[in-house]
Order: C-alpha cells, then sequence, then structure tokens
C-alpha cells in the first residue's frame, strides 16, 4: 500500500482536519470510518498501515525503524524544554526519519522549544501543545501559534477540545487538530461547510 504524505492529507480540502490518537486497529478503522484525516499512533501497533488508508503519525518513543515496521508516515519528534546540545539531537531524529522517507512532526511546548526547532531544522510540520488541560490549554497554544512563521503546517493539541475551540483553531488558521479517536465523529459532523 502505497504512504500518503501527512502534509497533503491536512493541508488540502475544506476546513480543519482532524488526527485521531490511536492505542489499537479498531480505534484506527473507526476514525477514519468518522472523517479523520491522519492517525497518530500511540503506541505500537502491528497491523496498523493494514487497518487504514489514513496517513499515519508514530507518536511513541522510539526508533524510526519500529516506525517503519508500523508503516508509517511521519515520525514525531518531541522538542524537550531547555535541553542542552538538543539542536545535534534534533538534527539527527530529522535526519533518519526523512532518510528513510518519513516526515517529520516537532511537537513544541513552548516559545523556547519553538525557537530551537526553527534554528536546528527548520520544520514544515508542527504540533503545538497547549499543555495541561483547562481554561489556559486554548490560549496557551493561541499564544505559542503567533511565534510561528508563515508557511508552516500546524497541528494543535488540546487534550478535550470543544466544538468551538476547534472552529477557533479552524478561524486562526492552524491545519489540523489532534484528538482522541473517540471524539472524532462529533468534531467531524460539527464542522460547519466552507463558503
Amino acid at each position: 500500500m502505497t504512504s500518503r504524505r501527512l502534509s497533503q492529507a491536512i493541508s488540502e480540502g475544506e476546513g480543519i482536519s482532524l488526527i485521531a490518537r490511536v492505542d489499537g486497529l479498531e480505534a484506527a478503522r473507526d476514525a477514519e470510518a468518522h472523517g479523520a484525516d491522519a492517525v497518530a499512533a500511540v503506541a505500537p501497533l502491528d497491523g496498523l498501515r493494514t487497518a487504514t488508508r489514513l496517513p499515519i503519525i508514530w507518536a511513541v518513543q522510539g526508533d524510526v525503524t519500529d516506525a517503519m515496521t508500523d508503516g508509517a508516515d511521519a515520525y514525531l519528534i518531541a522538542v524537550a524544554p531547555d535541553e542542552e546540545e538538543e539542536a545535534d539531537y534534533l538534527q539527527n531524529r530529522h535526519r533518519a526519519a526523512t532518510s528513510a522517507g518519513l516526515e517529520c512532526v516537532f511537537e513544541i511546548g513552548d516559545s523556547e522549544s519553538l525557537e530551537r526547532a526553527l534554528e536546528s531544522v527548520d520544520p514544515e510540520v508542527l504540533l503545538l501543545n497547549g499543555g495541561a488541560p483547562g481554561a489556559d490549554a486554548l490560549e496557551n497554544l493561541l499564544e505559542l501559534l503567533s511565534e510561528v512563521p508563515a508557511g508552516k503546517l500546524v497541528i494543535a493539541e488540546l487534550e478535550e477540545p470543544t466544538r468551538d475551540e476547534v472552529l477557533e483553531l479552524q478561524r486562526v488558521g492552524v491545519d489540523a487538530v489532534l484528538v482522541r479517536s473517540a471524539s472524532v465523529q462529533g468534531l467531524a459532523e460539527a464542522e460547519p461547510p466552507d463558503v
């Protein structure tokens, strides 16, 4: 089965894309059936590539070869806060993933991490994490979004986004939102048509 580029899946089409966190094959099948545009594997899943045609983000602590074994199309690289010599780590992970034909998604949780990622590898796809669930998570995410240079693809991660939060993220130009697989159907049905 031919892999599909994550960047293509989240940048084309109407509205904001939904990416489902999945920890099982049934969750991946359900997410695809209910309108997800991609899945993020949060555990090693033998047979995931045969369970879904959607782009797969490998969001598991593990090596690039593990991601390839599970049929991933993209590889998540967490940018840790306040890490010395992080640039070499990021460059090495980026090089290993792209050499294997995987797109890289850099998980960013604060301004310093964003700056470090932009300086060391200038990634195309960013996963912005709003932090702990609560009233400040969306505000934190929007503040971090304001620091992202134009032309980057942005995935927002909120623990339990509401329909209104997803619409707000769409209004400010976020390309996709990472959600629990169980939330995909309700959020997909809630998306208004573009005019």
